[in-house]
């Protein structure tokens, strides 16, 4: 998976986003063919989803970054991971004119941040 992930974020600097996302697709694939839930599906799904939000679709964006966070949930739901997925899903639902929504993603991605890292952690204070 190294070597996908290597080809993936070249791809990604280079501009090459489609050849990007067909590398974490591809990822992702093999990560639920052998019936692995694990942090690294959820790291494909948020690169994923990064690359989605790149070429404008913010709709598949966000539910790439929700299949993420539900993973990281099931593994702690407390963690700064969950806090950082929770971040993502509320900068797209701002860009989606969905405020309410932004708003409390980010509160709870804040709430998560100071409980997982302390009040004065640089990420609790973003």
């Amino acid at each position: 998976h190294t070597h996908t992930r290597t080809h993936a974020h070249t791809h990604t600097r280079e501009q090459d986003v489609e050849g990007a996302l067909a590398y974490w697709r591809e990822s992702a694939e093999v990560f639920e063919a052998l019936g692995e839930r694990t942090l690294e599906l959820a790291k494909a799904y948020n690169n994923m989803a990064t690359v989605e939000e790149r070429r404008g679709n913010t709709h598949q964006a966000l539910a790439l970054h929700r299949k993420a966070m539900e993973i990281k949930l099931h593994e702690d739901p407390r963690s700064a991971s969950v806090a950082d997925s929770l971040y993502n899903i509320a900068i797209l639902h701002h860009k989606q004119g969905e405020v309410e929504e932004a708003v409390a993603a980010c509160r709870r991605s804040v709430a998560i941040s100071v409980e997982a890292l302390g009040k004065d952690h640089p990420h609790s204070l973003d």
